[in-house]
């Protein structure tokens, strides 16, 4: 279902049930980890690259199921462990069509880390009894990127997007997130 009031700037889906989740978590243990300072937009975090024979684990053949049906073919599976001072900066997507971002796991002390996505702004006009400070016309803004939206986060929830899509994830203050990364690309 459309999040955005304005367009369909993501989805949000329970494709996994509990138990595939924690498939998911045992497959996360079961590859090597790689620490990064940096990973083009990603810092400070944790990555555990999903190797081809782990293409045919039931669960990840899941999520591959679900792009296929949105007309998408699997590009590549990671999974991201965001800890203390982990954040992704504000991108794009754009060498892949659709990303699907399965949340994992997290610590119940969590405290930052949330998906944060930026949505469309849409120009009104100004009624009579608002005011209007500012050096800009909000008719320049029309269309930009400026509306910040924090995506649900549940543990077993899925949150898909397109490349046009501008996202980040928050600093994580404390605790730690673990999210499948899926990107896709058109059939």
């Amino acid at each position: 279902m459309p999040y955005s009031r304005y367009h369909n700037l993501f989805t949000a889906d329970i494709i996994q049930s509990n138990a595939e989740i924690e498939s998911l978590i045992n497959l996360y243990h079961s590859l090597k980890p790689h620490y990064a300072h940096q990973d083009y937009n990603l810092f400070y975090l944790e990555k555990r690259q999903l190797k081809s024979e782990n293409y045919s684990n039931k669960v990840v053949q899941k999520i591959n199921d679900y792009g296929s049906s949105l007309g998408l073919e699997n590009y590549v599976h990671y999974f991201l462990r965001y800890t203390e001072g982990s954040f992704t900066k504000l991108h794009r997507d754009e060498a892949v069509d659709k990303t699907i971002i399965t949340f994992v796991e997290q610590s119940p002390n969590l405290i930052g880390g949330e998906t944060l996505f930026y949505d469309r702004y849409r120009a009104v006009e100004v009624s009579e009894n608002h005011y209007l400070k500012t050096k800009d016309d909000t008719k320049s803004l029309d269309g930009q990127d400026i509306i910040p939206v924090i995506a649900p986060s549940r543990t077993g929830q899925s949150v898909v997007y397109g490349r046009e899509v501008k996202h980040g994830v928050c600093e994580v203050s404390s605790g730690y997130r673990i999210v499948l990364v899926s990107w896709f690309k058109n059939q």
